[in-house]
């Protein structure tokens, strides 16, 4: 996470506490819910793929950086050491045959189910992050209401969060869609916001055993 707001914005010192305060619950948010999915991943793959593998697979699809990837990393290796049977899992480290043999497994009809799984699994990611962004983009909004027009809330927010571009776009579309306007009273943004895409809780499930 980055802090742009002393370089370059000239925000009151109340305010900048407010919108610090403000992207450290963002940015542990988008952590939660990237745990929270990154826990799907392991419960479907974790028999098949090395744990510490699976995450580093999930890190590089949703563009995580250095830091994210080890808070998402120890979120999940603390919840599994929590509730060890709660997931279906194989060692953290295992021998390079194991690899192998978890790669042959993948080949053909399975490989091309598994493929499909995490594409899906994938897109449920991005878009309830994106939700995720779009409520604490909102937040933003509001505390900036009477010093700056939406457009630049938001793009403090981006810059803040370090969204990449698409999705710093898609964000922008969103919150600029949603935002209150000068002349009206703002709302809330936490009461004001509904999750634009369902959060199915349950995973799919790849193939039976054996297929």
């Amino acid at each position: 996470m980055r802090r742009p707001f002393g370089r370059h914005r000239g925000f009151m010192s109340e305010t900048g506490e407010q919108l610090h305060l403000a992207a450290a619950v963002a940015a542990e948010a988008v952590v939660g819910e990237h745990a929270r999915y990154a826990l799907e991943l392991v419960d479907e793959g974790g028999d098949r793929v090395p744990v510490e593998r699976l995450l580093g697979a999930y890190a590089r699809l949703h563009h995580l950086d250095d830091e994210q990837h080890r808070q998402l990393t120890d979120r999940v290796l603390v919840a599994i050491g929590r509730n060890p049977d709660s997931v279906t899992r194989g060692p953290l480290r295992p021998p390079r045959s194991v690899i192998r043999r978890a790669s042959d497994r993948l080949r053909g009809r399975v490989h091309t189910e598994l493929r499909e799984w995490v594409d899906r699994h994938t897109a449920r990611v991005e878009l309830a992050v994106l939700d995720v962004h779009v409520e604490h983009a909102l937040r933003f909004v509001a505390i900036l209401f009477d010093q700056s027009a939406p457009e630049d809330a938001i793009n403090v927010y981006g810059e803040t969060m370090g969204l990449r571009p698409t999705m710093a776009e898609m964000v922008r579309l969103r919150v600029l869609a949603e935002a209150p306007v000068h002349g009206e009273a703002p709302e809330e943004p936490a009461a004001a916001v509904e999750p634009l895409h369902p959060r199915p809780r349950v995973p799919l499930r790849l193939a039976e055993d054996g297929g």
